[in-house]
């Protein structure tokens, strides 16, 4: 099977991302110790010039690991910050021979009478060995804090919003994707096994992404994940489809649907369906439509009754009425409240006594032990709440602890079947464009039919460029 792989520079910059969202702890504490070194060494006026030498190639790599150059980040983002300021300061300094005249090298060996100058070189020379004695002390002391940290916290993902999360029935265990943070999407691949976090380290892995779906495609041993983007705000959406082994990943051939945000994807074990629907095209266009995969093939469901155009809604299958079950979303002119279930052949609308109140980039998953859905907040809900489908339609569930986000939730039954797990999201309510003030959840949730509760190994991780 042909899958697409990165060129040189983008596997090098694959893998430092890969680093940076795998494990952000020792990737900041590998950063400060090679920053560090060469503080210490410029300081100290030991071998300058290797110190500038090394300092092009490290802020050169910070700079376009950070920025991406396209790779691993998204066009259009290069901008001049101060990684790049530090790369030409360093190349000036470097090509200048600054050392000749700017240095403690050149003040100790400097031609001076031999009164003061015979006593001066030893102490100078002892200031030396001093300064680069107590940095190298301060290196080794920030990098045992910086490992013992990484070791009593634990590793986990970062707090990002809009994460692809499902449970892979081959391990047992949940997978996570990407997610969006305040400043980047993230390429990381995570498991979460019941107990803890495992940062997973593909040779092939989806450009950076947030806002798309995944789901277990039945009778495989796969996942499938479509859809999403790099960005928040409008801007080109991602058109192929991956699948995850349990240990790699791999673009699926074949033609997908169009490329679109905000996706519905849910698996229907019992026809062997794995259902797409809706999404934006991520330039104001909301989509409709349904989508099959079986067989390896996509095939659009025309004719018949169909839920109307939007984009945000949730899917996930019901157990109790053998079927795919829709709410909610942004049909383009508002929020919606309507509930939708696929058969396997057409889709017929419910109408529940109860339903939740208008929302969109809602999460929902399949509760298997209860056989119920759960539906969690979305934009537009007056606060967090949490919802199931049962026998009477929706039934909300009020008080006790619970998750502190708003919408951009992912979930997915939980290992073992046993509730499900949330993880992420937005902590203010409203689909917002690169607003600062919103906060991005970072812990594991579960829930286990009557409440949510902090998941064991669900440490909070720092987000890439937080000081």
């Amino acid at each position: 099977m042909a899958t697409s792989s990165p060129g040189p520079i983008g596997s090098l910059l694959l893998g430092a991302d890969h680093l940076l969202a795998g494990d952000p702890v020792l990737a900041n504490a590998l950063l400060a110790a090679a920053e560090t070194a060469v503080g210490v060494a410029l300081v100290a006026g030991l071998a300058t010039p290797w110190a500038l030498s090394a300092m092009v190639p490290l802020f050169l790599a910070i700079w376009s690991v950070g920025q991406g150059f396209g790779l691993p980040l998204t066009p259009g983002t290069t901008d001049l910050n101060s990684g790049l300021v530090y790369v030409l300061l360093a190349a000036a300094l470097l090509r200048g021979r600054c050392w000749t005249r700017w240095s403690v090298d050149a003040w100790a060996a400097a031609d001076r009478p031999a009164s003061p100058g015979a006593a001066a070189r030893p102490r100078r020379a002892a200031v030396r060995l001093g300064v680069a004695g107590a940095g190298l002390l301060g290196l080794a002391a920030l990098t045992t804090v910086s490992v013992l940290a990484r070791a009593g916290s634990g590793a986990a993902p970062q707090p990002v919003a809009g994460a692809a999360l499902a449970l892979d029935p081959a391990t047992g265990s949940v997978v996570l994707f990407g997610g969006c943070g305040p400043l980047v999407c993230s390429v990381a691949t995570w498991t979460w096994d019941g107990r803890r976090w495992r940062a997973r380290h593909p040779r092939l892995a989806p450009p950076p992404r947030g806002y798309g779906a995944m789901a277990a495609e039945p009778g495989t041993a796969d996942l499938v994940l479509i859809g999403g983007s790099a960005e928040l705000g409008a801007g080109p959406s991602a058109r192929a489809a991956w699948a995850w082994d349990g240990r790699d990943w791999r673009r699926l051939p074949g033609r997908a649907p169009g490329p679109r945000r905000f996706p519905a994807l849910a698996a229907d074990p019992r026809t062997g369906q794995l259902l797409l629907f809706g999404g934006d095209d991520g330039h104001g266009h909301v989509l409709g439509g349904t989508w099959i995969r079986r067989a390896d093939r996509w095939t659009e469901v025309t004719g018949g009754l169909q839920p109307p155009p939007r984009t945000g809604a949730a899917m996930a299958y019901d157990p109790a009425l053998g079927g795919v079950l829709l709410f909610g979303g942004n049909g383009g002119g508002g929020r919606l409240d309507d509930t939708w279930l696929w058969s396997g052949r057409a889709w017929s609308r419910l109408h529940p006594a109860t339903r939740p109140p208008p929302r969109a980039y809602l999460g929902m998953a399949t509760d298997p032990r209860l056989r119920t859905v759960v539906l969690f907040t979305g934009a537009g809900s007056p606060g967090a709440s949490t919802w199931t489908y049962g026998p009477h339609g929706w039934v909300p569930h009020p008080g006790g602890p619970i998750p502190p986000t708003a919408s951009f939730a992912s979930l997915a039954t939980a290992p073992g079947g046993r509730g499900v797990a949330l993880f992420g999201g937005l902590t203010v309510s409203g689909y917002s464009f690169g607003a600062s003030s919103a906060g991005y959840g970072g812990q594991l949730w579960l829930w286990n039919g009557r409440g949510w509760r902090v998941a064991p190994g669900s440490a909070l991780a720092p987000h890439p460029g937080d000081d």
